[in-house]
């Protein structure tokens, strides 16, 4: 979390969120990817957030956007983080 960033969800909640919920996402997606493509990234809007899930080799990166983020722009958002891989 950035300095100076209020986190609107308890740590302990967000952590289990990702461990749990993003896991089986991404599973899910290893399992269809031989008939779909490698998943470029997964998106959660929420009322007062949106969260992209960016898959990589060994893991993912978790961010979080404003909602004022244009979504055209979330493939780009996942292709940077992928090269800093």
């Amino acid at each position: 979390m950035r300095e100076g960033v209020t986190s609107l969800t308890p740590n302990t909640n967000d952590l289990s969120t990702l461990e749990i919920r993003t896991q089986y996402i991404l599973e899910a997606a290893e399992l269809e990817s031989k008939w779909s493509g490698t998943l470029d990234h997964i998106t959660f809007c929420f009322e007062k957030y949106v969260e992209i899930i960016v898959p990589l080799k060994n893991s993912y990166v978790a961010i979080t956007v404003e909602k004022d983020v244009p979504p055209e722009s979330y493939p780009k958002i996942s292709n940077a983080i992928r090269e800093l891989e």
